[in-house]
C-alpha cells in the first residue's frame, strides 16, 4: 500500500509539512519533536470517497500529551489519535470512511499538553494508506 503522507518518517527533516511555529519543532533523526502549543500539518489529497487507515509512531515525556488529527474537507468529523504523558515509544491507528465530496484530508501533529516550547511530544512513522 502506499503511504498518502509525504516524508512520513521525517528523513527529510521538515520537507512537505507545514509548521505553526518553527522554534517548536525540531527533526533529531528520523521522528519530529514538537513543545506545545505547536503543530505541524500536510494537506493529502482524497480522488473520491475512500476508505483510509491512519497511523503513527508517537510517545511523550512526563506531562506531556500529543495527537494525530485528520480533518476532512470541506467538512467530516475529525479523527483523533491521542497519547498521553511518559508514553514510550507505541503505534496508533484508526480505520476512516471519508465523507462523499471529500477532496481533500489534513493530518495534524501536535503537542497539546506540557510546558510551552519545551519539547516533549514525539512522532514517526506518519502513515495514511487507502484501504481496499
Amino acid at each position: 500500500m502506499v503511504n498518502l503522507v509525504q516524508n512520513g518518517d521525517f528523513a527529510q527533516q521538515d520537507e512537505y509539512w507545514k509548521t505553526s511555529n518553527p522554534q517548536d519543532v525540531s527533526y533529531p533523526g528520523e521522528h519530529c519533536e514538537i513543545a506545545p502549543p505547536s503543530s505541524i500539518s500536510q494537506d493529502v489529497l482524497i480522488d473520491n470517497a475512500t476508505n483510509l487507515m491512519l497511523s503513527a509512531r508517537m510517545k511523550t515525556d512526563q506531562g506531556f500529551a500529543g495527537s494525530v488529527s485528520l480533518q476532512p474537507h470541506p467538512t467530516g468529523p475529525v479523527t483523533n489519535l491521542d497519547v498521553g504523558g511518559s508514553q514510550a515509544w507505541t503505534i496508533k491507528f484508526a480505520a476512516i470512511t471519508v465523507p462523499a465530496g471529500t477532496i481533500k484530508v489534513t493530518v495534524k501533529l501536535e503537542a497539546n499538553d506540557g510546558a510551552f516550547g519545551t519539547k516533549g511530544a514525539y512522532f514517526s512513522d506518519v502513515a495514511l494508506v487507502q484501504l481496499p
